[in-house]
């Protein structure tokens, strides 16, 4: 799948834009292409975020679930980590296990990228790519979907989606919904928000179509929503010699009821931000003065925030936590993070982390539910050994990234003080 959010948050990267005089409008999508609600249960008012792509996937602020390869067989395996001790275990029940190959009962069939998506009822839904029971010798991996319980009990056992699912999921607390995108020829897109049904007596694992758009190349949708749809950044851009500069026209609202409303308009120099985790918020950017203004996503109408070094480039990645913005910077030539506080001085996140031997920021990854970040703290480089299918003895060295968790006033000071959460090595 074509990944629009990208664009849309890479498009406030680039360079930072001449102005628009576009006039107000709201786009109306012609009725056999509008947003179609073909599942009753559907109730998209209500739907929310579960993760975008790339998150850590957690629920309540205390659990972290996440996959390791299996050492000793195919697919992987799939763990809890206790945010408030860093405690990481295998999210299996059987005694003795050593959770090393398919006999684990925390042991999935997966292939490639993996989302656990708990949900309120405590359930964790599991969306893969696989090869397995379900594909016939020699096909291409396809996705599943697989119901469990807490404890690692499968509810549900995996059955085949029609997409490979990619970004953000979402959930209604009944079914869990994501999107689908095909690009046409002329450069349009359609959008299909599709749903996955939970309930076992409903045929778990069904898909179906809960709303549809057909949306222009430039309007790019953010993956963020509210109780009236998805938000969208509208852009343009424009040749500077060899350089193609991506400029923001518009922050709109693609409703539910497949009409896209105008929020907000940028002026010269200006970017929207829309934060990748956290609360849902907006923001609008001006390079040439260094303004951030927050803005009110019902009326569009913009109130100051924190005021920057002229001259910066927004770049992808950032989280909101009540009335403070963490935020990525192009500062000459390199990525800087800044933590905003409402009214207060920017202050700018020196802590350093190595990345197979690159130095680079401390970069947020998600937020919990308390307001406290987990933050990459860089890599840490290991040897492993282990027995491979043949009974071979096999030594490597790899590496992973390491985890903390801090409030925000600890990564404003360096996050020093924070909690380190247990490295896969350890387990």
């Amino acid at each position: 799948m074509h990944k629009r959010t990208g664009l849309a948050l890479l498009a406030v990267c680039l360079l930072l834009f001449a102005g628009c005089g576009a006039e107000r409008e709201a786009v109306a999508v012609e009725p056999d292409t509008a947003a179609q609600s073909s599942v009753p249960e559907a109730n998209l008012t209500s739907l929310r975020q579960l993760s975008q792509e790339g998150a850590l996937w957690q629920l309540d602020g205390t659990t972290l679930y996440t996959t390791v390869a299996a050492p000793q067989s195919r697919g992987k395996l799939l763990q809890t980590v206790d945010l408030n001790t860093g405690k990481r275990q295998a999210l299996c029940g059987k005694p003795g296990c050593t959770h090393q190959d398919e006999s684990c009962g925390a042991w999935l069939d997966c292939e490639s990228e993996i989302a656990v998506l708990p949900v309120d009822d405590g359930r964790l839904v599991l969306v893969y790519g696989r090869y397995g029971p379900l594909e016939e010798q020699g096909a291409e991996p396809s996705a599943a979907v697989e119901l469990r319980d807490t404890s690692g009990a499968v509810l549900c056992p995996a059955t085949p989606l029609p997409h490979r699912p990619s970004g953000a999921f979402y959930t209604d607390g009944i079914a869990v919904y994501y999107l689908w995108e095909q690009w046409l020829e002329d450069g349009s897109v359609n959008v299909s928000l599709i749903r996955i049904e939970l309930d076992a007596a409903k045929g778990f694992g069904q898909a179906s179509t809960a709303a549809f758009w057909q949306l222009p190349a430039m309007l790019s949708l953010t993956e963020r929503c509210t109780e009236q749809g998805m938000l969208a950044i509208r852009w343009e851009h424009r040749m500077e010699g060899q350089t193609q500069v991506v400029q923001h026209r518009e922050l709109c609202l693609v409703q539910w009821d497949g009409t896209v409303r105008t929020v907000a308009e940028a002026k010269d120099g200006q970017a929207f931000l829309i934060p990748d985790t956290g609360e849902l918020a907006a923001f609008c950017f001006d390079s040439a003065t260094g303004t951030m203004a927050r803005l009110d996503l019902a009326t569009g109408e913009s109130e100051p925030f924190a005021r920057l070094p002229e001259g910066l480039q927004l770049t992808e990645g950032s989280a909101c936590v009540e009335n403070v913005l963490i935020c990525n910077f192009i500062q000459d030539g390199e990525a800087k993070p800044f933590y905003l506080e409402k009214g207060g001085e920017p202050v700018e996140i020196r802590r350093q982390t190595c990345h197979n031997g690159y130095l680079r920021p401390a970069m947020v990854l998600d937020v919990l539910e308390d307001g406290r970040l987990i933050v990459d703290l860089g890599d840490l480089e290991y040897e492993e050994s282990y027995t491979d299918q043949t009974g071979q003895w096999i030594t490597s060295r790899t590496s992973e990234t390491l985890l903390g968790v801090c409030t925000p006033e600890q990564y404003r000071e360096g996050a020093a003080d924070c909690l380190t959460l247990e490295t896969n090595h350890k387990f």
